[in-house]
């Protein structure tokens, strides 16, 4: 039987919301402050990857503090509510090698996919613009195509 219930520490993603089971667990950096750790060894505990979403320098760095090993580098931005694709290209340098790097926000095609895979980043999480597409089967399968061609770069995770 699968782990229960997301807490106040974030939503659950790649899962069903209603149920709230779920295999990773998004983490808002704020939460880290204090009960970080804790929070990052209780979901490894239930079988979870804590995925901490980071929008700025500061943010990784209480999340690589507090123990993160996979950070999701969101381009959206609360104060404009508009996409900056930079930001990842501004936070993912800096970041060590073995930490899995998650570009999040403004992927609605290939084109988008290669800028943030040519920039270090080992995975892409699309919602909105594959939610929002006329057709999404095809725009999802269009992504995925994209993301297993040879120019995409992959990191195997031990």
């Amino acid at each position: 039987m699968r782990p229960r219930g997301a807490g106040a520490a974030g939503r659950l993603v790649a899962a069903d919301r209603k149920r709230g089971d779920g295999d990773a667990h998004r983490l808002a950096p704020r939460v880290l402050a204090g009960v970080g750790q804790a929070l990052l060894d209780r979901a490894e505990s239930l079988g979870m990857t804590a995925i901490v979403e980071v929008r700025t320098c500061g943010e990784v760095n209480r999340a690589i503090k507090a123990g993160s090993s996979v950070n999701a580098i969101n381009a959206w931005s609360l104060a404009s509510d508009e996409i900056n694709r930079e930001a990842f290209n501004d936070i993912a340098p800096g970041l060590p090698e073995s930490l899995l790097r998650i570009a999040v926000g403004g992927v609605n095609n290939a084109r988008n996919l290669f800028h943030y895979a040519s920039r270090g980043a080992d995975a892409v999480l699309v919602g909105e613009s594959v939610m929002a597409a006329q057709d999404p089967t095809a725009l999802a399968r269009s992504l995925v195509a994209a993301g297993q061609h040879p120019a995409c770069p992959a990191r195997k995770i031990d």
